[in-house]
């Protein structure tokens, strides 16, 4: 899959062995504060066999209150996959009920990460107002080579309202690369609203017929990990256009001893 994504981005019971995670790699844009941080853990990885990797994802900038992030697309190394096969999924429609208690309590289950988002409402003749919400990524269940993330928040003002972003996550055949995930952003209080932060963490492992998963794992077989992406910002209204493109590279471990499947 995705790195992602993502989108990524916990409250997972996987275990993926006491590697400390690389620092994040940052891609910067022209603004002074980062665009986006991106990390996969751990690193020391078997060769052959895949093992459960924790991702994350931030960003924090500037730019995002001058043109509002609609999305991203981000391709994904074909040795990093997503598995939600025996998972169960969490509709929509249940989703957009504007109390996060009922909707955590009924799709507990299919919850894959957590994370926080903030944002700044710019109504009309009213001074900007900064507002902040818990995240949850659920799974949203698979539809032949298309695998579903849907990563919720809530804007609180004037009246809680859930905001859904919706991941599409395609695998694919493109050289290096295995998968594709799309990423939309739903437009935030009528317009007016818009994304100055984020940070997403995605680690789940569950059970399916007796035995364990994890929803992302990966394989090192030649010392790094390759993604490859855009950001996709509303410079003006109606029209997208990509203000960051992201290479990363990200270094991992080769192991040639046997891993076992919780990491160690």
């Amino acid at each position: 899959m995705s790195a992602v994504v993502a989108l990524g981005l916990l409250a997972g019971a996987v275990s993926i062995g006491t590697a400390a995670a690389e620092k994040p790699v940052e891609v910067r844009a022209e603004n002074p504060l980062p665009i986006f941080s991106a990390g996969l853990a751990p690193k020391e990885l078997s060769r052959t066999e895949p093992m459960p990797v924790r991702f994350s994802i931030s960003s924090e900038s500037r730019l995002m209150e001058e043109a509002p992030l609609r999305g991203f697309v981000l391709e994904a190394d074909r040795n990093v996959s997503v598995d939600v096969d025996g998972l169960p999924a969490c509709g929509l429609r249940r989703l957009r009920s504007p109390d996060t208690d009922t909707v955590a309590a009924a799709c507990a289950d299919t919850i894959v990460g957590t994370g926080t988002g903030e944002a700044l409402l710019a109504y009309p003749e009213h001074s900007p107002i900064p507002v902040s919400s818990d995240l949850l990524v659920f799974n949203g269940g698979v539809e032949g080579r298309v695998t579903t993330f849907h990563i919720r928040g809530v804007n609180p003002l004037p009246h809680p309202k859930a905001i859904v972003a919706t991941v599409k996550i395609e695998r694919v055949r493109k050289g290096r690369y295995g998968s594709i995930a799309t990423t939309r952003i739903p437009v935030i209080a009528e317009g007016y609203g818009a994304i100055t932060a984020f940070s997403l963490e995605i680690e789940k492992s569950y059970v399916d017929q007796g035995e364990r998963h994890s929803v992302l794992s990966a394989i090192c077989t030649d010392g790094k990990l390759l993604a490859r992406g855009e950001a996709l910002f509303e410079a003006d209204p109606g029209a997208l256009q990509t203000a960051v493109e992201m290479p990363v590279v990200r270094p991992c471990l080769p192991s040639s001893a046997p891993v076992g499947k919780d990491g160690s």
